[in-house]
């Protein structure tokens, strides 16, 4: 049995124990968007890795934050620019 069953074991009916369910857990996504923003403001790059591994890492965050939130705003891929100026995808 799994630690939820505090929450819909005095519960008699089937509704019932699915409102206390829906009630609890409904908030995640909104705890997951929490995590992931402050897992982005925590990224530090660290001394002898690689940029590209954290601009990757960065951008993963971001586009998690993307999908938790729906905005269709930020594209698939993010262009950067190269150390001359020219623009990559």
């Amino acid at each position: 049995m799994g630690p939820e069953l505090h929450l819909v074991r005095h519960l008699t009916s089937a509704a019932d124990k699915w409102s206390a369910l829906e009630k609890n857990f409904r908030d995640r996504p909104t705890l997951r968007e929490v995590n992931v923003f402050e897992m982005i403001s925590r990224l530090q790059f660290r001394a002898g890795r690689n940029i590209h591994c954290h601009i990757a890492e960065f951008t993963s965050l971001l586009f998690e934050v993307r999908d938790l939130k729906g905005l269709k705003s930020i594209p698939d891929t993010i262009a950067t620019n190269d150390n001359h100026g020219n623009e990559s995808r």
